[in-house]
Parts: structure tokens; sequence; C-alpha cells
């Protein structure tokens, strides 16, 4: 693929990022303020704080990964044509579109619905299928990273886990 079509493409995905983390802010914001006006949270212990910040760094970054790629040769005026097409679909945005997927399943589908050491087991033995790295040793590295994680963090650390 040629590397105008390529910076195009990280332009084209930075501003869905940008739009993405606008949606967190704003989100964030509408979630805190509430707890804020009512004196039952302050702005920096506020929910809606950690989120606020990685929203804004996430504009910050995917602003300036378009402007990088703005300087090396791409442009919206590629957003419509057969060069953005082709790098839409080639095999690094492919690569892109399964892990967002994979993050959609078990952000939307799998937690909401499991508990959350089983639907991080079944999150990392789909991104090995998809990948094609299955095997018997993934099956047991993909349980004993889950299992750890929901011991360290759950138990030790006492987080609430979803």
């Amino acid at each position: 693929m040629e590397k105008r079509g390529w910076y195009s493409c990280q332009i084209l995905f930075s501003f869905f990022l940008i739009l993405v983390g606008i949606f967190v802010i704003v989100n964030a914001v509408q979630f805190s303020m509430p707890l804020i006006e009512s004196g039952d949270a302050t702005y920096l212990d506020a929910p809606g704080f950690s989120p606020i910040l990685c929203g804004t760094l996430l504009v910050i970054l995917s602003s300036y990964v378009a402007y990088g790629s703005w300087k090396r040769g791409g442009t919206v005026r590629y957003f419509f044509s057969a060069e953005m097409i082709a790098a839409l679909k080639s095999n690094e945005a492919l690569t892109v579109y399964k892990v967002f997927a994979l993050m959609f399943l078990y952000g939307f589908v799998l937690l909401p619905h499991l508990p959350y050491w089983l639907s991080t087991i079944l999150f990392m033995l789909a991104f090995m299928i998809t990948f094609k790295y299955f095997t018997w040793k993934a099956v047991v590295v993909s349980i004993a990273t889950s299992l750890s994680l929901y011991y360290v963090f759950g138990t030790l650390f006492s987080v609430a886990l979803p």
C-alpha cells in the first residue's frame, strides 16, 4: 500500500478516536456533575475524573497522530478515493478491525453478562483463536492470567471487579 494512503487512514482513524475521546469526556462529566453539585464529591474524587483524563489524553494523542500523518502526506482528500478504500481493506486495517471487534465483544457482551474471570478467559481465547495462536499452552496462559488478575485485584487490592 502506498504510504500516502496509509497516512490518510491514520488521519481517518485519529478522527474516530477523537470522537470516542469526546464521547468519554462528555459521559464522564454527565455522570459526575450530579455528585459534585450535591456535595457528595469534588472534581478530583468524582467517579468521572479518571475517564475525563483518559478521554483528554486520547483526544490529545489522536490529534498528534493526525497531525503527524498529515505532515507525512496524508490528506482528508483521499478519504473516499480508491486508494483509501484499498488502504481500509489492507491486512493492517483488517487486524485493527479484529482487535476492535474483540474489545467490543469483551466490554459490551461478555463483561456485563458473565463473571469477570470467565469473560476474561473467553476474551483471551477468542483473541488467540482470531490470530491463529490457539494451543494448549494458550489455554493455560489464558486461565492462569485471568485467575491471577482476579486474585490480585479482587482479593489482594480489594478492587471491585465487574
